[in-house]
């Protein structure tokens, strides 16, 4: 249950259960309640409908002089009452021990019985009239006790409602929050080896499993930037070892002719080349991973941009000795959003590639057609393939397949690629089969592209 129904439930509870109080005090006051209950309580409410009926019919009748024209026969059951004159006499009698046209009976009231006397004043005559109730006495003190404890009970309730609820629900609360921030200080420690459980659905919960998804993304981000690290000290490792090694030998004497002397400071300055390069290249890809590169996007021609480029990989594979076939199925003026320079060097990695890894057939194939609201681009090429286990790390950097561990890269290609591609929106995938074929597939957004490029 989310915080915000525990709330709801809360606010209901507290607004609905002093409705419920006053409606059924009301209720109890009014005689709905007073015909259940105790004996005592029943006398109360005998006494409550008789003095009502009296004040609305009876009365009306003394104060116009016209006592006969009530209707008896209509009046509340247990109604034991005498109307009197002024002298005293019984005009009227309702109880079977006191006879009409005789005196009032003084003394003979039975001890069990309460005698209630209201007087009425003739409007007409001046004269006076009495009525005497004559009724089971009533335990008033305990009737009112029964309307005291119904009105102190309801409030009991609704405290203990309120009470239970807010403490369930803080309590709720302050064990997630607590739970957060001793996450939060372990991580800001440096600490990334635990575990958030979030228990239920409510909004704290989801904030949970947020925090858990945050702490593994940045324990997989520290566990990418050791990999980073330590692909860098391998990669500029050898080629300093080998400036190293020769430097020496030229310090203790080996290269003791000119020729050996030319070797060596040759191997030097191509490694020394070699070692500029891997340097760059990976300054270049930190730019790239930090966001510090600028991309300049222009509306492009898609058909005639990669019809252009295919045509010239053409041409390239002959000097790899690789037959490179095309086709450019897109609808002419598609115009897509992106930067021509960013994206040419990336399929170029990508083309490259193909081209290096054909196999013995030697046939690398480019083809980009339209698919729903996108521009699907595959680069597939023949030759040894990608295992499973490699493709999943393909585009990691420092990462090198078996294929490509004698090359003198970095492993930093692929994973250029994937961040200039992704920088655009477009996303990036291999599908292999290995010993047959390799196919890099790129999607490209038609929608948000063209949007992008009429904003």
């Amino acid at each position: 249950m989310s915080v915000r129904a525990k709330f709801l439930i809360l606010i209901i509870g507290i607004t609905v259960i002093p409705i419920v109080s006053v409606m059924l005090i009301f209720a109890f006051q009014t005689g709905l309640g007073y015909w259940e209950g105790s004996e005592s309580t029943q006398d109360v409410a005998t006494h409550l409908v008789q003095q009502k009926w009296v004040r609305a019919h009876l009365r009306p009748a003394l104060e116009s002089g016209a006592l006969e024209s009530v209707a008896w026969d209509e009046g509340p059951a247990r109604l034991q009452m005498a109307v009197l004159d002024p002298e005293g006499l019984v005009l009227h009698s309702t109880t079977p021990a006191i006879q009409s046209g005789l005196p009032y009976p003084q003394g003979s009231v039975d001890p069990g019985i309460e005698v209630q006397l209201l007087s009425y004043q003739d409007n007409t005559t001046g004269e006076t009239a009495y009525v005497v109730f004559h009724s089971p006495k009533a335990d008033w003190l305990s009737a009112s006790h029964m309307e005291g404890w119904l009105g102190l009970i309801i409030p009991v309730i609704l405290l203990a409602f309120a009470s239970i609820m807010s403490f369930a629900i803080l309590r709720s609360i302050r064990r997630s929050l607590h739970q957060l921030d001793e996450a939060a200080s372990r991580i800001a420690q440096g600490d990334l080896e635990f575990q958030l459980e979030a228990k239920g659905n409510d909004e704290i919960a989801s904030l949970t499993r947020s925090f858990e998804t945050m702490r593994q993304k940045v324990k997989e981000e520290y566990a990418r930037r050791a990999r980073f690290i330590m692909g860098v000290s391998h990669d500029l490792k050898t080629p300093l070892a080998l400036i190293e090694g020769y430097a020496d030998a030229i310090a203790e004497g080996y290269a003791d002719n000119p020729e050996k002397m030319e070797r060596y400071l040759g191997i030097i300055k191509s490694k020394s080349k070699l070692l500029e390069g891997r340097i760059l290249q990976l300054i270049e890809f930190v730019k790239m991973e930090a966001g510090q590169w600028k991309a300049t996007h222009v509306a492009t021609d898609l058909e005639r941009f990669l019809s252009g480029l295919a045509k010239r990989w053409s041409e390239d594979g002959a000097l790899f000795g690789v037959r490179m076939t095309y086709s450019v199925d897109i609808p002419p003026t598609t115009m897509v959003n992106m930067d021509p320079g960013l994206v040419t060097r990336a399929l170029e990695n990508v083309v490259h590639n193909a081209f290096r890894y054909s196999g013995d057939e030697k046939e690398a194939h480019l083809k980009a057609v339209v698919v729903k609201d996108s521009v699907r681009l595959e680069v597939v090429n023949a030759g040894p393939g990608i295992t499973a286990e490699e493709m999943e790390h393909v585009f990691e950097p420092f990462y090198r397949g078996t294929n490509s561990r004698q090359d003198d890269g970095m492993g930093l290609g692929l994973a250029t690629v994937k961040s200039i591609l992704e920088s655009h929106g477009w996303t990036v995938e291999v599908d292999s089969v290995p010993g047959s074929r390799t196919v890099f597939r790129i999607i490209i957004p038609l929608q948000t592209q063209q949007a992008k490029s009429t904003s």
